[in-house]
């Protein structure tokens, strides 16, 4: 499988990016995106939540689609997050579901919210490196990451809202604490190719 992965980013409004020189993203073990070629590929986003306040059986795994200004997402709800992920993605979140859900002080029900794909998006200038059948790029698809932060800007709220309301009754509340999220390239819109 070749995947591509964005520089880290975080999920809030506001943030701090630290600008490198070009000798220190090239000390990194990047290179200059060769005259000629382009890289396309289709972003998605994945959150994942501990659930308080809702029942889930250990089988129940529920998924519902829908779409935002043209970008689909996906909700899943169970008890294991690599069966949810099964499920909505069809690969695991996580190699070992136990060590992260220790690392991450978190236990079942889980909540997964998937943005994506968004539109194809295309870059010729920039730095990448391959490693092991994946190609890295560093900061080569700003639009595509902020496009997909504006839709959860715009989406997560009112997901988390929906999804607590549907859930909780007069006797109890439901929450949702985000335990962890990721961009990453999906495999099935990525080209490399000369333009």
């Amino acid at each position: 499988m070749i995947r591509l992965q964005l520089s880290p980013g975080v999920r809030h409004t506001t943030h701090t990016k630290m600008l490198l020189t070009t000798a220190a993203i090239e000390s990194m073990g990047f290179e200059p995106i060769p005259a000629g070629e382009v890289i396309e590929a289709q972003f998605h986003s994945l959150h994942v939540f501990e659930t308080r306040g809702l029942i889930v059986q250990e089988a129940d795994i529920i998924v519902m689609k829908a779409s935002i200004d043209g970008t689909g997402y996906s909700i899943g709800i169970g008890r294991s997050v690599n069966a949810i992920c099964k499920a909505v993605l069809g690969d695991d979140y996580t190699q070992d579901e136990g060590a992260w859900a220790k690392e991450h002080q978190c236990t079942p029900p889980y909540v997964v919210v998937h943005f994506g794909p968004t539109t194809l998006h295309s870059v010729s200038k920039g730095h990448r490196k391959s490693h092991s059948g994946e190609i890295v790029t560093y900061d080569a698809f700003p639009r595509a990451r902020d496009k997909l932060r504006e839709i959860e800007r715009k989406a997560l709220p009112s997901i988390e809202m929906a999804l607590a309301c549907a859930f909780c009754s007069g006797d109890h509340e439901v929450q949702f604490r985000l335990k962890g999220f990721l961009y990453y390239f999906g495999s099935s819109g990525f080209r490399v190719g000369r333009g």
